[in-house]
């Protein structure tokens, strides 16, 4: 007995499909980001509490500043706003993966002293340039208030 499909069940059938592979495809970045803020590996850039960016400590390789052969030659804060498109802010608070871990810094206090190095476990610390003081230990937001 042969089985043959009408050209509407063929339709049906692919789009069934379509739809399938959408939302794990979503499913999968949803999953994915989630478990990068929470273990500081994504880096969530909000403004105004509203998502503008992610980025990854291999992003932050590639910004002017973020050599991956010296822990403490990483990108400055501002490299990195400017890398997320943000440039009209009055505040920006960054905190870490613990929730007690943060920095609050109005515009004219932020300044190339301020930069991000990398850790041995694919996270990066906010830290003062100079004597490398860390400020956020294993950075997973920063959040910028206008």
């Amino acid at each position: 007995m042969t089985v043959t499909m009408t050209m509407n069940k063929k339709i049906i059938i692919g789009i069934m499909v379509l739809v399938l592979i959408i939302v794990a495809a979503y499913t999968f970045e949803y999953t994915y980001k989630s478990a990068g803020t929470k273990s500081g590996s994504i880096i969530e850039i909000t403004n105004n509490n509203q998502a503008a960016a992610f980025m990854g400590s291999d992003v932050l390789k590639k910004l002017p500043g973020g050599t991956k052969d010296k822990s403490e030659e990483g990108p400055t804060l501002t490299s990195v706003l400017v890398a997320a498109g943000i440039s009209d802010f009055s505040k920006v608070e960054i905190t870490g993966v613990q929730e007690d871990a943060y920095y609050v810094a109005n515009k004219a206090e932020i300044s190339n002293d301020i930069i991000f190095y990398y850790t041995d476990h694919n996270t990066v610390n906010l830290a003062k340039k100079d004597n490398h003081q860390v400020l956020v230990e294993d950075v997973s937001t920063i959040n910028i208030q206008s």
